[in-house]
């Protein structure tokens, strides 16, 4: 379980940094056209975190046996850990770092609807509960859930098929 918690802590700090930096380099606010292209390269840390994890496991702790259940077990705990520590780092991104994203995401959207012609009321509505706090914490919950899940049960294959 030791793995398992720090690895989940390891990734989730990297994931939280990779927020950051997108940040910094202007993808939320200058380049937030390309933002979600960029974001899809994040999916690598959690693959590269999950597999460093289980090789530890299999290394350190199961003495080289490690089959598919185990080694799902260990990447849907380190999912778990990650989906909640999620939540809290939106909740930091949002507050501190930074606090305008959302109010520049519905003006962003907004301006792009309104180019296309929809009703302006309904478009500002709608993205004000779509990129509003408690939005994000859901979709980083369960898309990390969703996420971590299906790149546990690949990993977990490989592993077996290893074994």
């Amino acid at each position: 379980m030791k793995t398992e918690f720090k690895w989940a802590l390891i990734i989730s700090f990297v994931n939280f940094c990779w927020l950051v930096a997108e940040y910094l380099l202007g993808f939320h606010d200058r380049y937030v056209a390309i933002h979600p292209y960029i974001t899809l390269l994040s999916i690598t840390i959690p693959i590269l975190g999950i597999r460093k994890a289980l090789i530890e496991k299999k290394l350190f702790e199961s003495g080289k046996k490690l089959g598919f259940w185990k080694s799902m077990q260990v990447g849907a705990l380190i999912t778990v850990i990650c989906a909640v520590i999620s939540i809290f780092s939106i909740m930091l991104y949002f507050k501190f770092i930074n606090p305008e994203y959302s109010h520049f995401m519905v003006e962003y959207t907004v301006d792009k609807f309104a180019g296309a012609g929809k009703d302006v009321a309904h478009v500002r509505i709608e993205a004000q509960k779509y990129y509003s706090l408690k939005s994000f914490m859901q979709k980083s919950f369960a898309g990390t859930m969703f996420i971590g899940l299906i790149i546990s049960f690949v990993l977990a294959l490989f592993s077996a098929k290893e074994k």
